[in-house]
């Protein structure tokens, strides 16, 4: 019989965003690998006619995922505010008993409609710690055939705020959340659970509550991102688009900003155009007064407003059919957090503006390296200043600075160095370069985000020069953190040629600048197409479903003992296998 490939997702409720679209993604790779695929849904779902035919399909769950990791870290002053907290922490517990006998109940009504046999695998795709805690309460009351199937859930959400370094400080979130995972664990120690996240660095902050192996998943691109579009010319308007859910952690309070600095050169005169998708009245309204008080513009119109939410295939033809994609989101928020619309846009060949620092500046790291190394490799330097031998520099977020010389009619200065402590992840330098003139005043300033990446020996970052440049001051700090930052060996190469500062895309150091580095794509736009075109082909192959079905039938029960490397890596005693076995 064939085995059957369980995915529930239980905030999916239509066929818009991207819950849908995972699922149309999986699933169809699920059957490409032998197994009988079957969808569970929160059960408002009213769109089972749209659904492929070969899939059993289930609209059972009456919660979507939730997540309630609200952790009193501070003092509450007084008896007042005492009773307060101990009531409101009563009922958030009461909550979350609530949601998660729901889940239970609900998993084990959707389990009589679907008979799992040995080797099925049950796939949670938007899963919280609550789910976790509905599962185990189900599996302990369950006939003990269920300890034949594999259970796997995929966390999205953050534990944490901030980055790595900031993880330590947060003790009562860490054993919150340790506390749930443990107890939920403790209920099912004879069951197939497999645990993962989205992303690197989420995976980190699962794996440091010490409690089993969690294990990143690749999040898929649909197939229709892929499809060809059209070649453009020079001559067609070029659409930014800002696509997805409006939400507030997705800075588009800047844009009335970016409008203005692009109005005269390029949104003015037809040559560029923003595309915004949104149901906010409120934004519409910003971007439209901005537009008014700018004045007369050409018969293109400078912005368009496209619908949230649409389709799979019309969103899928908007995001092919934009040539840069802009995303002015929070670098904190989205520091471990996955962004399906930037693996979208890259898929499809759509160079990207994002923030530095995070999850979504990781994606593009490597390639805009790859193109400062060619530069370095195969451009002619009017000057070049420091060697390889350079001495080192420190800095905490108390900010050094280091000056150098221009040459005349340089217009590009390429810095390398070697990035030498900390060698751990979510330590950023902020490095800002100050232009003079020959008086000594002040003619242009510009800051980048950088980190070590994949290469710590050779890091690079271009910095674009004013023509009345005659000297810089390089400001260098920790850019979150008051840890201290080593580097050494800085070169400084200056070039005549106005380089392109990336290559399927650039970084911006705070949300301000994302005028000036719209300008630099669009200056630059037959460059940023060609490569970003080119690597699509490189980022669909690695995020893609095979991939993550792949990866899931292959998986590893958390049943395993946690890892000497792993207990090491967060400073916790290595687990026994009798310890094991008995969460």
């Amino acid at each position: 019989m064939t085995r059957k490939f369980v995915l529930i997702d239980h905030s999916m409720r239509d066929l818009g965003g991207h819950y849908y679209t995972y699922a149309s993604c999986v699933l169809p790779a699920a059957e490409r690998a032998g197994l009988q695929p079957v969808l569970a849904m929160h059960r408002e779902f009213r769109d089972l006619p749209a659904l492929p035919p070969s899939w059993q399909s289930h609209p059972i769950f009456r919660n979507k995922s939730y997540s309630q990791r609200y952790i009193e870290t501070g003092s509450v002053n007084g008896a007042l505010g005492g009773w307060w907290s101990r009531t409101r922490s009563k009922w958030r517990a009461r909550e979350r008993q609530r949601l998660a006998e729901s889940f239970a109940e609900d998993c084990a009504t959707l389990l009589t409609k679907v008979a799992l046999e040995e080797g099925d695998h049950v796939f949670f795709a938007s899963a919280s710690e609550i789910d976790l805690e509905g599962l185990a309460m189900f599996l302990q009351g369950a006939s003990a055939e269920y300890r034949r199937i594999h259970w796997h859930l995929q966390f999205h959400l953050g534990i944490f705020e901030g980055r790595d370094p900031d993880y330590a400080e947060q003790r009562p979130r860490r054993e919150f959340m340790r506390e749930i995972f443990l107890h939920a664990l403790a209920r099912v120690p004879e069951h197939h659970i497999h645990l993962y996240c989205t992303t690197r660095e989420l995976t980190a902050q699962y794996e440091y509550l010490g409690v089993a192996p969690f294990y990143t998943l690749p999040y898929p691109v649909h197939p229709l991102f892929l499809l060809p579009t059209a070649p453009k010319t020079s001559s067609d308007h070029v659409r930014i688009a800002c696509l997805g859910h409006s939400r507030r952690e997705k800075g588009y309070r800047e844009l009335p900003i970016v409008v203005r600095r692009l109005w005269n050169e390029y949104l003015s005169k037809g040559r560029a155009q923003l595309v915004m998708q949104t149901r906010r009245r409120d934004l519409m309204r910003a971007l439209d007064s901005t537009v008014a008080d700018l004045g007369p513009h050409s018969a293109t119109p400078p912005i368009v407003y496209a619908p949230f939410p649409l389709d799979l295939e019309r969103y899928a033809e908007l995001v092919r059919s934009s040539d840069i994609g802009l995303l002015l989101y929070d670098s904190t928020r989205y520091y471990a957090r996955c962004s399906g619309v930037l693996l979208e846009m890259l898929s499809a060949g759509v160079p990207v503006i994002v923030p530095g620092g995070c999850w979504l500046s990781e994606q593009i790291h490597e390639e805009n390296q790859r193109h400062l190394r060619d530069i370095a490799a195969h451009g002619t330097p009017l000057k070049q200043i420091g060697n390889a031998a350079g001495a080192a520099i420190s800095f905490t977020d108390v900010e050094q600075s280091t000056e150098l010389d221009l040459a005349d009619g340089a217009r590009s200065l390429l810095l390398r160095l070697r990035w030498l402590e900390p060698t751990t992840h979510g330590t950023y330098a902020h490095v800002e370069l100050e232009q003079l003139d020959a008086q000594g005043a002040q003619v242009m300033t510009f800051a980048a985000i950088i980190g070590p990446g994949s290469d710590p020996s050779a890091v690079y970052l271009l910095f674009h020069l004013h023509e009345n440049a005659r000297r810089a001051r390089l400001k260098w700090r920790n850019a979150w953190d008051d840890g201290p930052i080593t580097v050494d060996s800085l070169e400084y190469r200056l070039y005549a040629e106005h380089y392109p500062a990336g290559s399927v895309g650039l970084t911006a150091a705070n949300m301000d600048q994302s005028g000036e580095l719209l300008g630099d794509v669009l200056m630059h736009m037959d460059h940023y197409r060609r490569r970003s075109g080119a690597f699509a082909g490189r980022c669909a192959e690695y995020f893609n479903a095979d991939q993550i079905v792949a990866q899931l039938l292959g998986a590893r029960s958390t049943a395993q003992p946690l890892s000497q490397s792993l207990a090491s890596r967060f400073d916790l005693p290595a687990q026994t296998n009798a310890q094991s076995n008995a969460r």
